[in-house]
């Protein structure tokens, strides 16, 4: 960790350290918010731009696609929830990941389900996500659903 950044900033190891698990706890704190995306937007807790809330939605909600090949067809249950770890081994996508995106994946199916519309549309609108990302999430969420 000799050079670079840390010497342009002056910044010792402790106070990058120090930084780091600060944003990771920060992130735990938020995370519970991306889970009902529109809750973030509205909360005054984290001072983040819209246009970071955006990315931080979207970068969340995304899904690898090895992940999603290997999800497809299977029902959202604990039974797939346990294989995770054979899916994680398989496709090289972290153990942390698989879970983040089942979760999602059921998460979303929860909200959906029952209502009328389109999908994408109900997707996009109760997870302020862009157009380009729902499109992608509900044809993997109809292929997985």
């Amino acid at each position: 960790m000799e050079g670079g950044v840390m010497d342009e900033c002056e910044a010792s190891k402790d106070v990058l350290l120090s930084d780091t698990m600060d944003q990771y706890r920060t992130f735990q704190m938020c995370e519970r918010l991306l889970h009902s995306p529109a809750k973030l937007a509205n909360q005054l807790l984290f001072q983040i731009p819209p246009h970071r809330q955006i990315m931080l939605i979207e970068r969340y909600y995304a899904f690898d696609d090895t992940f999603v090949r290997e999800v497809l067809g299977k029902k959202l249950s604990k039974g797939t929830k346990k294989d995770l770890d054979d899916i994680s081994a398989k496709t090289g996508v972290t153990l942390k990941s698989c879970r983040r995106q089942f979760d999602n994946f059921k998460r979303v199916f929860k909200v959906v389900e029952e209502l009328k519309g389109p999908l994408v549309e109900n997707i996009r609108q109760h997870f302020l996500l862009s157009d380009k990302l729902p499109s992608a999430s509900g044809l993997c969420f109809t292929a997985v659903v």
